[in-house]
């Protein structure tokens, strides 16, 4: 749902969302192991996925600073979900 409200938000600002032919495919980590039931594989990818995501939430979060809190605040919500969202899968 968080693609969804992010995308919802670019349209209402005025943006366009790329077709799915216009990203580019470069993550690797979350591709099936060879070894299906590696279960710490699909942990360390899910961990580096939401650290990825976080990353790009905190860079938005900067870039609204100022100029539009709704998309700001929309990026600060998702980004908390997803620390939570790690935080389930990280060992203390």
């Amino acid at each position: 749902m968080h693609a969804q409200r992010l995308a919802q938000r670019i349209k209402t600002i005025g943006g366009l969302l790329p077709g799915s032919l216009g990203n580019p495919r470069s993550q690797t980590y979350l591709q099936p192991p060879k070894e299906t039931t590696d279960v710490v594989y699909v942990i360390k990818g899910v961990i580096k996925a939401e650290e990825g995501a976080i990353g790009q939430y905190n860079k938005i979060i900067k870039l609204c600073e100022g100029r539009d809190y709704v998309t700001q605040e929309l990026a600060i919500e998702i980004s908390e979900t997803k620390k939570t969202h790690r935080r389930e899968f990280v060992v203390s």
